[in-house]
């Protein structure tokens, strides 16, 4: 192989790696999300955890809530995200008053987490706020807020919620 060949041969395979490498982390377009908005949203949850009575009419519950959410558009902001929210339940005279904190992670792996409270009836509508408190990847900095409305479905402690959001990245 002539000398000229052997390092066109390299320039190729160093563009080849450039470009490769750059791919690789250079965010994919769709992964981004635009700098503000809102977006209507709908979710899934399971719930677990350990529920003990402190009182004659008042129990307290710790536990998990696990969900999946979709934006009503089908993509965008907070769609298909994987929902972990620790929370604690202060249940009396059949009024649930709740808070709890979340982790969200999208399917890119970029994570926001939130702190949220929520009050309702016990077999009833439960509502209440979300304030994000910060994230990584594409959502760092993010700060928003937004309301959810729940109702039981199901025998086992499934919910089906609905939020609408307002978000803000720096």
């Amino acid at each position: 192989m002539s000398r000229m060949s052997s390092q066109w041969s390299l320039i190729s395979v160093l563009v080849v790696l450039i470009v490769g490498t750059w791919s690789v982390l250079a965010p994919p377009v769709e992964a981004q999300i635009p700098k503000s908005g809102t977006a209507k949203v709908h979710s899934g949850w399971f719930s677990a955890g350990e529920t003990k009575q402190v009182g004659e009419k008042r129990l307290f519950w710790v536990g998990v809530y696990w969900g999946v959410s979709f934006n009503d558009e089908g993509k965008g902001f907070m769609h298909q995200m994987a929902w972990n929210c620790p929370a604690v339940n202060d249940i009396m005279d059949r009024t649930i008053d709740a808070k709890g904190n979340c982790t969200l992670t999208d399917p890119d792996g970029d994570k926001l987490y939130a702190s949220w409270t929520g009050k309702g009836a016990v077999g009833g509508e439960f509502a209440g706020n979300v304030d994000m408190t910060g994230g990584t990847g594409k959502y760092t900095g993010i700060q928003g807020t937004w309301e959810f409305r729940c109702r039981g479905v199901g025998p086992d402690g499934q919910l089906y919620c609905q939020q609408q959001a307002n978000y803000k990245l720096p």
